[in-house]
């Protein structure tokens, strides 16, 4: 039987397949964990990029298109000026504002490319110069105002011609200074424009990667969702069932065939079934063997007196539920002590087992043959009628009659047996039917022994 085949070492043991899943599932969340710790820190540089670099130029632009607004503002109150009291402080809020153009556009700088840079330089000097000649345009045109009142009717033809060529050269430098202002306000606007862009190229990467990030997340949970289930497969499969399997062995005292591997224990579940399945073998063997000495006789190997009762009550139970026939042959060896006291008792064990082999080769499969004690033999016969049993009977003294029995030392014995034979009754126990039997035996050996006697 397979089962009793020695264990070998396993193959592969629970403990090493658990620990390579164990690092599959650690290699899969470090994997996991290291790609989105890489997504955080590329975030996160993005954010700082956007922070230190795209969002100052684009603040510093929108300041500087407001800086040049104002300037133009300013600038467009020099012309309208009608004292040198208000032309100053047209002047001192325009010096203002283009100081803070200036510091606008130092700020703005180093974001701006150096086309950019010398364009816009360039074109904030001609804003500079156009607003000082025009101030110098409006204090000679103020002063010429102040001329013709303190001095009214005296070279007017003069100084109205003079007051027009300025109030023209006022206008085409008005002119001049809006130009200027339009060029610069492109400027600007382009430079907003290149950081408007900017700034969305990093938001969409920015939403990207966190897009990305979710989709991390997503995967990682799907995949630990994955992993857990081949996890409760591989316990179930590896471990649950297996144990459930050996527990119901233990408790059913075998292993099913299909149970254990043909080839070596795949691990130690395997190796623990094969070896309770030899343990369970030899207890198997053991219980039989058990079993065997507690119902049998060991000198004749036939049944003892035990089991002879335990099947005489089953019979007899049988035999009055379906009103079947049962018959006993109560045997006695005749002069069976001269044999022990003249050639001591091996030779009566000789005789007892050969005896006890003549009338086992000559019961049926159905019938029982017991050794009742001493010399005495029992055999039931189930089925069997009072006139069936007589016949058995006498078959049986025959043939022990027959038989030369060996006593040792080359010496030989004649035996011969008497025999009492008994049918059951309706309403008769078991111990009346044998000692029906018994009282039959004794009849026969008052009729001068070797012979067979069958009770009333």
């Amino acid at each position: 039987m397979s089962a009793s085949r020695p264990a070998q070492a396993p193959v592969a043991t629970i403990r090493r397949r658990f620990l390579r899943f164990s690092s599959l599932l650690t290699a899969i969340i470090v994997a996991l964990l290291a790609a989105l710790l890489a997504l955080q820190v590329s975030a996160q540089r993005q954010v700082r990029e956007l922070e230190r670099t795209v969002l100052p130029s684009w603040r510093a632009a929108l300041q500087l298109s407001a800086d040049v607004r104002t300037v133009n503002v300013q600038a467009a109150r020099l012309p309208l000026a009608l004292s040198e009291g208000e032309l100053y402080t047209v002047r001192s809020l325009v010096d203002a504002a283009k100081a803070l153009l200036l510091d606008s556009f130092e700020a703005s700088a180093p974001g701006l490319s150096p086309t950019d840079e010398q364009s816009l330089r360039r074109t904030l000097e001609e804003i500079g110069t156009a607003v000082d000649l025009a101030t110098d345009l409006a204090v000679r045109r103020i002063g010429l105002a102040a001329q013709e009142g303190s001095a009214p009717g005296v070279g007017e033809q003069v100084l109205s011609l003079e007051r027009r060529v300025l109030l023209r050269q006022e206008r085409d430098l008005s002119r001049r200074i809006d130009d200027l202002h339009l060029t610069l306000a492109s400027h600007i606007a382009i430079v907003a424009a290149d950081n408007e862009r900017q700034l969305d190229e990093q938001r969409t990467r920015i939403t990207r990667l966190r897009e990305l990030q979710t989709v991390l997340l997503v995967v990682a949970g799907v995949l630990m969702a994955a992993v857990m289930f081949a996890q409760f497969r591989l316990v179930d499969r590896h471990l649950l069932r297996r144990l459930e399997n050996l527990r119901r062995s233990m408790a059913e005292g075998m292993v099913a065939p299909q149970l254990i591997s043909r080839g070596p224990p795949r691990d130690e579940l395997d190796a623990m079934l094969v070896e309770l399945a030899a343990l369970l073998e030899r207890l198997a063997d053991q219980a039989q063997e058990l079993q065997k000495l507690a119902t049998s006789d060991p000198l004749t190997t036939q049944a003892n007196r035990r089991s002879l009762f335990e099947r005489l009550a089953h019979e007899v139970e049988r035999a009055r539920r379906y009103r079947r026939p049962l018959s006993a042959l109560m045997i006695d060896i005749d002069h069976f002590k001269p044999i022990n006291d003249t050639w001591g008792h091996a030779a009566g064990d000789r005789v007892l087992r050969s005896v006890a082999d003549v009338l086992a080769a000559t019961v049926r499969q159905s019938d029982l043959l017991a050794r009742y004690g001493g010399e005495e033999f029992v055999v039931l016969l189930p089925e069997t009628d009072a006139v069936d049993a007589s016949r058995l009977g006498e078959l049986m003294r025959s043939r022990v009659a027959e038989t030369v029995q060996q006593v040792g030392g080359g010496h030989t014995a004649q035996v011969t047996v008497s025999i009492g034979c008994a049918t059951l009754r309706g309403d008769e126990s078991a111990d009346a039917f044998i000692e029906r039997a018994d009282e039959a035996v004794y009849r026969a050996k008052g009729r001068g022994r070797n012979c067979v006697e069958c009770a009333p």
